[in-house]
């Protein structure tokens, strides 16, 4: 061996010495930890932030995000959590250097040159301006309003964090009725779903969140969306949602100008149910006694005519009727249109 290293051999390892504790002593008050920065990502590529104590609270510094923070989440950036993952260990907050204050020395006073601070104002200004506009599109909503009063209604005054409540009365206003309850439009068969304010949807809900829950994200993002405006009928109240309803659209035969009266909508529990209670709606809806009520059904191109008293508890698909379909009613009603043979 070289001399040098053999003498370097033989004097061995200097004797080891104890650390000192990190923390105040009794000549020194301690440090206190002012900033944190942080990489999330793996050794590779990946993201930079920082944590900077604010006085007593911690900030946020992510791009042009500034967000107060809790300390526990500064304190927490270490990336060795022992019950993820790896992939969630590669991909955690974790700090890479720490800048500390001594105690000992006065707390600095930052100042900032006015030309920078001005800068900062401009462009937080600008930061302000693009994030209303975004969220201004992203409230935005386009809604076409059916209902069996008024031809389909464009409506865009409303937007998705308009409070549910409050999007029905100004629907109801719109339309020119007292009270009208939202519910999703089936833009195939051109028949209403389920109501907006129907599910676990609570009393602040907003427009947006209730065409989230009913119609799913997807179709609730679209940049057009068609609702029906349901009228309770006269003395009562809306009827309770059942899971699996089914929409059918009622055609009034008018003798008096030979043509068909506007679409009424009528809801049924299920697919199932009978003619009888189809029957009874309709005479609510219409004010044609049953006794009276002929019904036509097109089954493909085909014209069938029935008559309720005889279907009686017949299921619907009795008389060709499922989620959807048109019945076009004729008889005596409200409005006096004769029976046609």
């Amino acid at each position: 061996l070289p001399p040098l290293v053999a003498a370097l051999l033989a004097a061995g390892r200097p004797p080891e010495t104890k650390k000192a504790e990190p923390g105040p002593t009794d000549t020194h008050p301690g440090y206190t930890l002012e900033a944190v920065l942080v990489h999330v990502g793996a050794a590779s590529a990946g993201h930079y932030f920082a944590y900077i104590r604010a006085g007593e609270k911690w900030a946020e510094f992510n791009d042009e995000v500034v967000s107060f923070v809790e300390e526990e989440k500064v304190l927490a950036a270490s990336g060795c959590d022992p019950t993820a993952g790896a992939v969630s260990k590669a991909k955690a907050p974790t700090a890479y250097l720490l800048f500390y204050r001594s105690r000992a020395a006065p707390a600095p006073a930052y100042t900032v040159a006015e030309a920078a601070a001005a800068k900062v104002r401009v462009l937080n200004e600008e930061i302000r301006v693009r994030k209303a506009a975004e969220d201004a599109r992203h409230n935005a909503l386009s809604l076409l309003i059916h209902s069996a009063f008024l031809p389909p209604t464009p409506l865009e005054s409303l937007g998705r964090l308009t409070p549910l409540s409050a999007a029905e009365s100004d629907v109801a206003r719109a339309v020119g009725r007292e009270a009208v309850r939202l519910r999703a439009w089936d833009a195939m068969c051109l028949v209403p779903l389920a109501p907006l304010s129907s599910g676990m949807g609570g009393p602040g809900e907003t427009l947006g969140a209730a065409l989230e829950r009913v119609v799913g994200p997807a179709v609730a993002r679209a940049s057009l969306l068609e609702l029906y405006a349901e009228e309770a009928c006269p003395g009562e109240d809306f009827a309770p949602w059942v899971e699996g309803s089914i929409a059918l659209r009622l055609l009034a035969f008018r003798a008096l100008d030979d043509s068909f009266a506007s679409p009424v909508f009528v809801t049924l529990p299920s697919p199932s149910s009978s003619c009888a209670e189809l029957a009874s709606k309709v005479e609510g809806l219409l004010g044609t006694p049953i006794a009276l009520q002929g019904w036509v059904v097109f089954v493909g191109d085909e014209p069938k005519a029935f008559s309720p008293l005889a279907l009686g508890e017949a299921p619907l698909s009795d008389a060709g009727l499922s989620h959807g379909s048109t019945l076009h009613v004729q008889g005596e009603g409200a409005e006096g249109a004769a029976l046609q043979k």
